[in-house]
């Protein structure tokens, strides 16, 4: 009977462990889910929060500038969030497309462009055809000043046939590019030697009022992040 008794309480004490291991694995398994549900919701919440900055951009007149300003963001996020090799990041480098339609002629002033001398610029993991355009363009601003947009709307006062062939209105184009610019210009000569480089601001601030149409916005899969988006000229400067 004592034997009995002692077996009894052996199989009572081990369901008791039994129950008590079930009891912590389902604990365990609730617990496991509760979190992998906890950090999905923050990878959705991460991807929102990351489409954000550029699904803003998705609309059909999106001006010059905010392409740029969209082309820095691209360059920033390839350069420092998306080098596999040595971030180990597992997200991919995003492309951006923009493709002006044959009409570079409308961004330069005498159809013969310095700057804008593609049809498509391109931003990718191993391209950036877009760099030349920020680069020169301010460059072009730090070296000539704040007031180089009002100078580049002022070609013909400083750069026609008119003002080329009157030594008067030479000194006059001096004075006034003088006073608009930090650059130290001296003479008509030295003018014409920035010739180039406002010829080419004036590229620069007209596709900045530029209108653009975003025409496709690709997401991976599967992370839901935004992987490329592309955008056409419409042709219309503001």
């Amino acid at each position: 009977m004592e034997n009995a008794s002692k077996a009894l309480l052996m199989a009572a004490g081990m369901f008791l462990v039994m129950l008590i291991l079930a009891l912590v694995i389902f604990a365990w398994g609730k617990f496991s889910d509760y979190q992998n549900a906890k950090d999905s919701l923050v990878d959705i919440e991460d991807t929102a929060k990351f489409n954000e900055q550029f699904t803003h951009y998705d609309r059909d007149d999106v001006q010059g500038y905010e392409i740029l300003s969209l082309a820095n963001q691209v360059i920033d996020y390839n350069r420092r969030r998306a080098d596999v090799g040595q971030n180990n990041e597992k997200y991919k480098p995003i492309k951006l497309v923009v493709t002006l339609n044959n009409d570079n002629k409308k961004f330069s002033y005498d159809e013969n462009n310095l700057l804008i001398n593609r049809n498509e610029y391109t931003i990718s993991s191993t391209v950036n055809t877009f760099d030349d355009i920020i680069t020169k363009g301010t460059n072009i601003e730090k070296e000539y000043g704040s007031n180089v947009s009002q100078i580049s709307k002022l070609i013909s006062s400083f750069f026609s046939e008119e003002v080329k062939n009157d030594t008067n209105k030479q000194e006059i184009a001096v004075k006034k590019f003088k006073a608009l610019s930090r650059k130290n210009v001296n003479n008509y000569n030295e003018l014409l030697g920035c010739k180039n480089d406002i010829y080419i601001y004036y590229e620069y601030t007209q596709f900045k009022r530029g209108v653009f149409k975003c025409t496709n916005l690709t997401y991976d899969q599967p992370t839901g992040r935004v992987s490329s988006m592309e955008f056409t000229f419409s042709g219309t400067i503001y």
